[in-house]
């Protein structure tokens, strides 16, 4: 799975190189998805802009906000298990890379296509904390609980196809703020290894415990990126 998505990427970087257009100016943006940001997972978007199309990247990091007990803040159930709340669970820290391409298209060009690789990492290493709810897989869920010091980490690789539109804002001058509402849907691989020491799981008392599993999921994605597009000269 990961070399079909590497294939893909290099095929979409050697079609931008042998369309780029050739310049005096070099033109970047720069944008945040400002959605996740609220959810205090801060990720920065660099793109390079070329003739009706973008390449860029993206580097995300949420930073954990609680090193003991209940990790969730919301309860799980039929339509959120254990494994699949991540983004709720403040024992976690998490770091994502993205690289994307956007296809401009439509009688003003603002409207784009925007394949998406995405790689994401969630961790956290030996915190005495406990949970009581639901658990399990898209289409398996069960009664799931533990109590102990614990270690998670969560392996997700995904694709999005994305569709949205960019305005400018500020057409004129060399610095132009940018918004970009987006939406689509897409798929990723998960694979989890949850690690209990000296704890229960499921009622049960372990010195030690370890779970492992990994599961194929659909995706659906919204958001609104905020940013700056600006002009560099580039050197002679």
């Amino acid at each position: 799975m990961k070399k079909i998505f590497l294939l893909f990427f290099l095929f979409c970087l050697l079609k931008v190189s042998l369309y780029a257009q050739d310049s005096s100016r070099a033109t970047y943006r720069i944008t945040t998805p400002v959605l996740q940001d609220i959810q205090l997972y801060f990720t920065l978007s660099g793109e390079k802009v070329l003739l009706k199309k973008t390449i860029g990247i993206s580097i995300g990091y949420k930073p954990s906000t609680k090193v003991s007990g209940e990790g969730l803040y919301v309860n799980t159930g039929p339509s959120s298990t254990y494994q699949m709340s991540n983004f709720g669970n403040r024992l976690y820290s998490s770091f994502t890379i993205d690289f994307f391409m956007k296809f401009y298209f439509g009688k003003k060009g603002k409207s784009f296509l925007m394949p998406d690789v995405y790689q994401r990492l969630w961790w956290f290493n030996k915190k005495d904390c406990s949970f009581s709810g639901t658990g399990g897989r898209i289409s398996d869920h069960y009664d799931y609980s533990y109590d102990g010091t614990r270690t998670e980490w969560q392996y997700l690789t995904g694709l999005k196809i994305l569709y949205g539109r960019t305005y400018k804002l500020n057409k004129n001058g060399s610095c132009k703020p940018v918004i970009e509402p987006y939406a689509g849907i897409g798929f990723f691989v998960k694979s989890y290894v949850f690690q209990t020491y000296n704890g229960t799981v499921n009622d049960v008392y372990y010195n030690y415990y370890r779970e492992t599993n990994t599961g194929f999921y659909p995706s659906v994605h919204i958001g609104l990126n905020i940013g700056l597009e600006f002009a560099v000269k580039k050197k002679e």
